[in-house]
């Protein structure tokens, strides 16, 4: 069969062309290439970015800074990709970034393809493939060097279906290879080929296409066997980030991904990384739709179900997670979503052209059956408007296509400036960290002097301000039982990513209460988005630091801090007087006049024991505040 022609049809009228022809002129290469232009504009700012923190952990594995799990899971991605990565280019985001982008290109491209395989005509497709390049939840994916797990899993598995479109040993055997290399990127793509037998070739019967896809297929059931194997005995993906189980929460989850799935009215649904248990209120109607477009069109109803059998299948395996719902856990369910979706706007417009002149759905598109379309259309006499609806039809699915792209634009661009509360930090999640960690990191390195350098990073309890992560708003307290941390400790791993990145750093610790085991090392604090502030060395740091505590209004704080450095500096004055005067404000009168008294007994006649002359007059005169 060629051309979807069959050797026993008539040839077609020699005025007629067949639907299935593709279009003449520029959309032979504008409707193919539209979608990687909208994906690579809309998607630029990963070229901008940072490292994620999941990032920092696999660097530091690399690095040897950390040491790795012993597990094959995701060996391809998150060991032996950064590995590689990290000995070419050393821990700089740009080549990292620049490789996600790119092999999220071709899978834009595999999606137009997959489009057309499924039988949607070019500017379906061309929709299909521009929604799946621009979609705004991507920004997650593509924000992150480690989530080309993602990506580099749904590459390779639309390799291998494209190595069993012709099935021969030899393509069978890169077909096992490629998807071996999907899975052992990211395991969650498991099942995902089985959705393929429901896009059988030309010709071909679903019990045909079973048994052509049958060597991905048995692995895919292979590696699930191994994984829970690996899994028993702690050697996979496992822990609290992972933990199982089967209830109601399956449920939320499908319904929150439906939802994010066509959610275009808000830049951060993710937000949280939890379900929404209101989400079915929207997340119910698209799926509604698309079962009523399967069930009212006969042409579209093979690429309806295939995709949406791609999307469910894809998010199989994140289903029963019971701790997060990640918007890119979407990245390869949402190719199959797409195709659905372009499928049921396409029944949508044939259903339109059938009231328009009389024009049948061929006008507007080819049906998933080419050989019956061919004769039909050989047989037909002349349709003068159906160029026309197929033209309009075209521009409008292209029309669709930009319309997503600058949605998608506003989107990822209010993502990115959204503030969490009253602070300086991003609303996203994603962006907060990446900001913080990058903040963190040019302060640090531009205030330290030493060529060898160890650093405490000291905050005391009750500094800074408490911002719910579910509502973005400030909290006075945090209640009791519920779980917070602090964001500037929790992005750098406890400092693990400033050794990383800067290399004069033997040693780096985040503490809420400085000890005299810390008085050797350069002496920092956090200040406002996740500035890093240098206090300095030695007793005349400590003096600052309390000074601006006390200043501040935390004299418990201060007081608590000024006990460990009198410890450590038994003998300086100034860091007495300062331990003094914290005592004398949480109403430790006699411990504070006990320690003014020392200054002063015996002291030269210097500032110091002037200052501390005059707290004991205040002291005595019961006017302390």
């Amino acid at each position: 069969m060629r051309g979807g022609q069959t050797s026993g049809s008539r040839p077609p009228h020699p005025h007629t062309a067949p639907a299935a022809a593709p279009a003449a002129g520029p959309t032979h290469w504008l409707l193919p290439v539209l979608p990687l232009l909208i994906a690579a504009i809309v998607q630029r700012r990963a070229l901008g970015a940072f490292f994620s923190v999941d990032d920092f952990v696999r660097l530091e594995e690399a690095a040897g800074l950390l040491p790795s799990a012993p597990t094959l899971w995701r060996l391809v991605s998150e060991v032996l990709y950064v590995k590689l990565m990290l000995g070419l280019f050393g821990p700089l985001p740009l080549p990292f970034h620049i490789v996600s982008l790119a092999l999220h290109l071709v899978n834009t491209a595999f999606v137009y393809r997959m489009g057309r395989k499924a039988g949607l005509s070019a500017g379906a497709s061309c929709f299909a493939s521009s929604a799946f390049g621009a979609f705004p939840l991507f920004y997650t994916v593509l924000l992150s060097a480690v989530n080309i797990n993602d990506i580099l899993a749904l590459t390779f598995v639309f390799l291998a279906l494209v190595a069993l479109e012709s099935p021969t040993p030899a393509r069978g055997g890169i077909a096992v290879a490629c998807f071996a290399i999907a899975l052992l990127s990211k395991e969650a793509v498991l099942i995902v080929p089985f959705a393929a037998a429901l896009l059988p070739l030309s010709g071909e019967s679903t019990a045909k296409a079973v048994r052509r896809l049958a060597p991905l297929l048995i692995t895919g059931i292979a590696f699930a066997g191994l994984y829970l194997t690996f899994r028993r005995h702690g050697l996979g993906t496992g822990g609290y980030a992972y933990a199982m189980g089967f209830g109601v929460h399956i449920v939320h989850n499908l319904m929150t991904y439906a939802c994010w799935s066509v959610d275009l009215l808000r830049p951060v649904p993710d937000a949280v990384g939890l379900f929404d248990p209101a989400a079915w209120k929207v997340g119910v109607w698209p799926l509604a739709a698309l079962a009523l477009a399967a069930a009212l069109s006969r042409a579209r109803r093979r690429a309806i179900l295939f995709g949406c059998a791609w999307w469910l299948l894809g998010l199989a395996p994140v289903l029963p997670l019971l701790s997060h719902t990640y918007g890119h856990y979407l990245y390869v369910p949402l190719a199959g979503f797409a195709v659905a979706s372009a499928a049921a706007v396409e029944a949508l417009v044939a259903g339109i052209a059938r009231l328009v002149k009389g024009a049948t759905p061929a006008a507007v598109g080819p049906a998933p059956n080419r050989a019956t379309r061919a004769r039909r259309a050989a047989e037909a006499p002349p349709q003068r408007g159906s160029r026309r609806l197929l033209v309009l039809a075209t521009g409008a699915f292209v029309l669709l296509a930009v319309g997503f792209a600058v949605r998608s634009e506003f989107l990822i661009r209010e993502r990115v400036s959204a503030r969490l509360g009253s602070t300086q930090l991003a609303l996203d999640p994603f962006t907060r960290k990446m900001e913080v960690a990058v903040r963190a990191l040019s302060t640090l390195s531009g205030q330290l002097d030493r060529a060898r350098d160890s650093v405490v990073v000291f905050t005391p309890p009750g500094l800074g301000k408490t911002v719910s992560a579910r509502t973005g708003q400030d909290v006075a307290a945090v209640p009791a039982g519920a779980p917070y941390y602090d964001v500037v400790q929790a992005v750098l791993g406890g400092g693990l990513a400033l050794r990383l990145f800067e290399p004069r750093l033997d040693s780096v610790v985040f503490v809420s209460r400085w000890t005299p085991d810390y008085r050797d090392f350069n002496l920092f604090t956090e200040g406002p988005a996740g500035r890093l502030v240098k206090m300095g060395r030695g007793p005349r740091a400590h003096d600052r630091f309390a000074s601006l505590l006390i200043l501040g209004g935390y004299n418990a704080q201060a007081r608590d801090y000024l006990d460990e450095v009198v410890r450590a500096y038994p003998g300086d004055r100034g860091d007495r007087l300062l331990y003094a005067v914290a005592l004398s404000r949480t109403g430790e009168v006699d411990s504070a006049r006990a320690h003014a008294r020392l200054l002063v007994d015996g002291a030269p006649p210097d500032t110091v024991t002037a200052l501390a002359r005059r707290l004991l007059s205040i002291l005595d005169a019961g006017k302390i505040r």
